[in-house]
């Protein structure tokens, strides 16, 4: 099969004389979506922006009619549709795999989405425009600047989704329904369009979740990402449940490991520091099992090659399940021991690089602004798992295995290699600020 398709994409999708045509443009859109099924967010996107390119050149992005058609009417090809969706597909991969757009400039157009349409298909316009403005976000230098579309794209998120009809938020129900049937398609795309929706949440929010600086948003932010990140992985959880093998999943895949991944770090920060306020102490252990569940649901990563990000990904979340569980552990022991010292180790174990804030350390003690990254920190940084626009991770030394307590599930315990709970560091490009919080 990858032979196959390796030599369609290096045949027909990268053959510029064949893209003067609406199926020569959709084809390139196949191969990204072929990458996606791979696991290879970065090729997909390197697709996209040639699907972006071929549609400019053959003057899709006009407003005005233009003469491009398709080789064969039975095909029914829309160019509007067409440029719509690439656009779309475009800022989706740009933003999950932490990459710029192409498309920062385009609005997908709303005049042509009525009431009447499907609301998946409205939502998915509206989706496309608010992650062009996210990405716009995650270029900004300035804190107030960037804090201040933060709270514009929210409100424009909040509104967004009550343009829906209720019954459209219900959780996906596939019980009763053929594979293959259309009933089974549309539910699959409405939940699909719920993923979409809740992880432009996370990828809204998560920098303030994270930023010590901000506290009157913090809470917000990080209530925000919890929620958004549950609703992504109980859909992840019912779709490969029902259909584990649809190539179409693969980017909810994608999806749920950022959500897992948002939800084990807003655990663990509740771990941090003198904090007496735990507001996610209820909903921990059934957080980890959904988080266990969602990954138990992936068996198809085992055959991708060691360099997906996919891949890579769901080793990162294996081993912020360990760091939670041991901050967890650690924040309980301190708690008895009133006056215990709070320090830190000197072991940098995670580094993270995130859009607009200045280096953020989480340690034992608490949660600092660094003025700068030390040498040592800022090596091989281009190593670590993108998380999106929220910046990019990497385990920096590994941790012992905790032993198996009595009642815990081995899900619970085991271990990927390269994480450790003391430490770790949360770092990034610019540094702006200095505060720090407990």
């Amino acid at each position: 099969m990858a032979d196959l398709a390796e030599s369609a994409i290096k045949t027909v999708t990268t053959n510029e004389s064949l893209l003067g045509s609406l199926e020569g443009i959709g084809n390139i859109v196949l191969e990204a979506i072929y990458h996606m099924d791979c696991g290879d967010l970065r090729r997909a996107w390197i697709a996209m922006r040639r699907a972006v390119m071929a549609a400019q050149l053959a003057g899709l992005h006009r407003r005005a009619p233009h003469q491009l058609r398709g080789l064969d009417d039975r095909n029914d090809l829309d160019s509007e549709i067409m440029w719509n969706s690439i656009i779309y597909m475009e800022r989706i991969t740009s933003l999950l795999s932490g990459l710029p757009t192409s498309t920062g400039s385009a609005d997908i157009a709303l005049q042509e989405v009525t009431n009447d349409a499907v609301p998946g298909q409205r939502l998915h316009v509206l989706i496309g425009n608010a992650a062009g403005r996210v990405l716009e976000r995650n270029q900004i230098d300035s804190s107030q600047q960037a804090l201040e579309l933060t709270e514009d794209i929210d409100r424009a998120l909040i509104k967004l989704a009550g343009q829906m009809p209720t019954a459209f938020w219900r959780p996906p129900e596939f019980a009763g329904l053929a594979r293959d049937s259309l009933e089974a398609f549309n539910e699959t795309r409405r939940a699909l369009s719920h993923s979409s929706y809740y992880t432009l949440v996370i990828q809204l929010h998560m920098p303030y979740m994270l930023c010590p600086s901000h506290a009157s948003q913090r809470t917000y932010s990080k209530i925000a990402c919890v929620n958004a990140s549950r609703e992504v992985l109980s859909r992840e959880i019912a779709l490969q449940t029902f259909n584990p093998i649809s190539s179409c999943c693969r980017m909810n895949d994608f999806m749920a490991l950022i959500a897992g991944m948002t939800l084990m770090l807003a655990h663990a920060l509740s771990h941090c520091g003198h904090a007496t306020e735990y507001l996610l102490v209820h909903q921990r252990l059934s957080d980890r099992a959904l988080v266990e569940r969602a990954l138990e649901c992936m068996p198809f990563v085992s055959e991708l090659q060691e360099d997906m990000l996919v891949v890579r990904c769901v080793a990162l979340l294996r081993d912020l399940l360990i760091i939670e569980q041991e901050a967890a552990r650690e924040h309980d022991e301190s708690s008895s021991h009133q006056g215990s010292q709070t320090y830190e180790t000197g072991r940098d174990l995670l580094i993270m690089r995130a859009p607009f804030l200045g280096g953020i350390k989480i340690f034992k003690g608490g949660v600092a602004a660094v003025a700068s990254l030390r040498a040592e920190e800022g090596r091989d940084l281009s190593g670590g798992v993108s998380i999106g626009g929220i910046g990019s991770l990497r385990v920096n030394s590994p941790i012992p295995e905790p032993p198996v307590l009595s009642g815990q599930s081995s899900g619970e315990a085991s271990v990927h290699e390269g994480s450790d709970a003391n430490e770790y560091s949360l770092m990034d490009f610019r540094n702006t600020h200095g505060h720090e919080y407990s």
